[in-house]
C-alpha cells in the first residue's frame, strides 16, 4: 500500500551552512511524493527558491551573527574560540552578550511558526538543534505533529556513547569506552547546562516565549526531557562514524546532506583555469574557506595559513567576503556569485564557489572546521586543516579537527592566533593523509543521505500517526 502524501515543514535556522543543507531534504522529500517546504527567518528565501524548493519566511527578524573579537583581549578571545569553563564563558556573554540573536529571531519565528500552524495542516516539522526546544514547544497546541530532530554532526549534541569522547576531552580505550560515555554526561551536566541554563541570552529568549500564548512555557530539565522524547537524524556519513551499539533506537544515522550548485552555475574561465594549475611539485591549488565564520574576527589565522601555503609554494583560492565589514551580520546567501580574480601570485580571491564542483578540484581545505565543509572536503577525498572559530562548549568545530586527528584524515591549529611555521606544520601533516582521504572519499560518495533522511523521516511520520493519539509524544502534551 502506497503511503499516504504527506506536508513536512523542514525548520532551519542559523548561518547558511546551519540552513542550506535542508533544502536537499525538502527535494528528496518531494521526490518520495510528500509536500515539503522550509521555514526560515529573513535572508535565504530567494537562494532556496533558486532551487525550486517552497521557502516561508517565519517573523521578521533576522538571524545575525555578531562579532566582538575586534574589542575583546587576546586572552578574552581564547576564552571566545576554546574554553570549556562555563563560569568563564559567562563572564565573556554578560560582558559582550552572544554572538547569536537568537533570543530576538527565534521567538520571534516561534510565534510565526504557530499561526502558520493555524493556517495550514503540517504532518511533521523536521527540527535542527537550533529549533529543536521552539519545535517542541508547539505541541501543546498541535499534538498531531511529529517533531523529527537532526544533528549535523556526531561531535556536538550527539546521544552519548562510549564510542567517542566529547569535543575537549581525551579518547579512552576502546576496552574502557564506558568512560568516553561518561564524559559525555560530564559535559553535558557541568559544562553545557550550567551554561546554557544561565545565560542571560537564554533567559532573554524565555522571557520572550513566555508571551506567545498557547505554546509549552516550560523550560529547563523538563524541556530537555521532551526534547529527548523525539526521534533524531544523525546527518553525518557512516563511513565516518559508523553508529554505534548504544544510540537509542529512536536516533537513525543517514549520511550526510550537501547543498549542490545551482544547474546553470559555471566557473568563470579564470577561476576554472586556476584550478586546473599545479605547484612545483605537481599538487593541485589549496583552498581557504571560512564560511559564515568570516565574520568572525578570523583574518589573522586566515593570513596566517595564507603565508604558509605561499612559503610552501602552492596556488590558493581564498574565500573573502564581498560585504563591507561590520559588526552585525545577517548576509548568508550567494545565489549570485562575482567572477573572483587573482589577487597576487599563485593566490586567487573569489566570494563563493560551490563545493562539489571545487572542492574535488583541491589538494588540502583549510577551514573553521564546520560540518558542511569538513565533510565535503572528505566527500571529495581532500584532507582538512580545522582553525575552529567558537569554543567546544557551544559549537562541532574543535570536536571535528580532533576527530581528523584521531582518524588520520587532517589535523588541527590549536592556537587561537597561530604562527605561518604553525600552520604550516599543521598543513604538510595534513597533506599526508591525502591517501587514506581518497580512500574514504570513494565510500561516502556511495551514500545518498538525503534520499536516507527523507525515507527515515517518512518512517518515523508513519509510525507517529499508527500510534494511538493518547500515546504520541508522550509527555510533551499537556
Amino acid at each position: 500500500m502506497e503511503p499516504r502524501r504527506l506536508k513536512v515543514l523542514v525548520w532551519f535556522v542559523g548561518s547558511r551552512g546551519d540552513v542550506l543543507p535542508g533544502v536537499e531534504l525538502c527535494r528528496a522529500l518531494n521526490d518520495r511524493g510528500h509536500e515539503a517546504a522550509m521555514g526560515v527567518t529573513p535572508g535565504p528565501e530567494e537562494c532556496i527558491r533558486a532551487y525550486g524548493v517552497r521557502c516561508i519566511t517565519l517573523g521578521a527578524t533576522p538571524f545575525k551573527l555578531r562579532d566582538d573579537t575586534n574589542v575583546m583581549s587576546d586572552e578574552e578571545v581564547a576564552i571566545f574560540r576554546r574554553s570549556m569553563n562555563p563560569r568563564e564563558y559567562l563572564k565573556l556573554e554578560k560582558k559582550y552578550s552572544v554572538s547569536w540573536n537568537l533570543d530576538d529571531s527565534l521567538p520571534d519565528a516561534l510565534r510565526a511558526c504557530r499561526d502558520l500552524m493555524q493556517q495550514e495542516h503540517f504532518d511533521a516539522i523536521v527540527c535542527s538543534v537550533i529549533t529543536a526546544a521552539a519545535s517542541v514547544r508547539l505541541l501543546k497546541m498541535f499534538p498531531h505533529l511529529c517533531i523529527i530532530r537532526t544533528a549535523y554532526s556526531f561531535a556536538s549534541f550527539a546521544p552519548p556513547t562510549r564510542a567517542w569522547p566529547p569535543a575537549g576531552y581525551a579518547d579512552s580505550p576502546h576496552c574502557y569506552g564506558v568512560f568516553n560515555k561518561l564524559k559525555h554526561y560530564h559535559f553535558l551536566f557541568f559544562r553545557f547546562l550550567p551554561f546554557i541554563l544561565n545565560a542571560s541570552h537564554a533567559k532573554r529568549e524565555q522571557e520572550r516565549v513566555r508571551e506567545i500564548e498557547g505554546v509549552n512555557h516550560d523550560n529547563g530539565i523538563g524541556l530537555l526531557a521532551q526534547i529527548a522524547e523525539v526521534p533524531e537524524l544523525g546527518l553525518w556519513s557512516k563511513e565516518l562514524q559508523p553508529p554505534p551499539s548504544d544510540f537509542p533506537a529512536s536516533h537513525t544515522v543517514t549520511g550526510c546532506i550537501f547543498t549542490p550548485k545551482l544547474e546553470d552555475w559555471k566557473p568563470s574561465e579564470a577561476l576554472d583555469a586556476f584550478m586546473q594549475r599545479r605547484d612545483a611539485q605537481g599538487r593541485k591549488p589549496a583552498v581557504i574557506t571560512f564560511g559564515s565564520m568570516m565574520s568572525m574576527g578570523i583574518e589573522k589565522v586566515q593570513e596566517s595559513t595564507l603565508q604558509a601555503l605561499q612559503k610552501m609554494g602552492m596556488n590558493v583560492v581564498n574565500f573573502v567576503s564581498k560585504a563591507p565589514k561590520k559588526k552585525d551580520n545577517s548576509e548568508f546567501t550567494f545565489t549570485v556569485s562575482s567572477a573572483g580574480q587573482e589577487s597576487g601570485a599563485g593566490v586567487f580571491e573569489v566570494d563563493y564557489a560551490p563545493f562539489d564542483w571545487l572542492l574535488p578540484l583541491a589538494s588540502v581545505v583549510i577551514c573553521h572546521g564546520g560540518a558542511g565543509t569538513t565533510f565535503r572536503s572528505l566527500w571529495a577525498g581532500v584532507p582538512v586543516v580545522v582553525c575552529p572559530v567558537i569554543s567546544p562548549l557551544v559549537a562541532d568545530q574543535y570536536g571535528h579537527g580532533e576527530f581528523l586527528e584521531r582518524k588520520g584524515l587532517g589535523s588541527m591549529i590549536e592556537p587561537t592566533v597561530p604562527s605561518v611555521s604553525e600552520c604550516q606544520v599543521a598543513i604538510e601533516r595534513a597533506l599526508g593523509c591525502t591517501e587514506k582521504c581518497m580512500e574514504t572519499g570513494i565510500r561516502m560518495q556511495k551514500e545518498d543521505g538525503a534520499a536516507e533522511a527523507a525515507a527515515a523521516v517518512e518512517r518515523s511520520v508513519l509510525q507517529f500517526k499508527a500510534k494511538p493519539a493518547e500515546s504520541r509524544n508522550g509527555c510533551c502534551v499537556s
